[in-house]
C-alpha cells in the first residue's frame, strides 16, 4: 500500500506483481517484483508521454511548453 500510494500504482497491481514474481521465481522473484513493477510503470509513462507530446506539455507546471535545447 505504501509503494502503491506513493507512486500512484494501484495496490492490487503491487500485490499481483509480488504474487506473480513469487510464483515464477520464488522468494527472489517476490523481492524483485516491486522494483520491476516500478521500472515498468516508469517506462510505460515515459513512452506514453513521448507518444502524446501535447498531453505532456499540459502537465508541465505553469502551462509552458518544454523546449529541448
Amino acid at each position: 500500500m505504501v509503494v502503491g500510494a506513493r507512486l500512484q500504482i494501484p495496490p492490487i497491481a503491487v500485490f499481483g506483481a509480488i504474487a506473480f514474481g513469487a510464483w515464477l521465481w520464488g522468494a527472489g522473484g517476490a523481492l524483485i517484483a516491486t522494483p520491476a513493477l516500478i521500472v515498468m510503470v516508469a517506462i510505460v509513462s515515459r513512452l506514453n508521454a513521448a507518444a502524446h507530446p501535447s498531453r505532456a506539455s499540459r502537465q508541465d507546471k505553469g502551462g509552458q511548453k518544454c523546449s529541448n535545447r
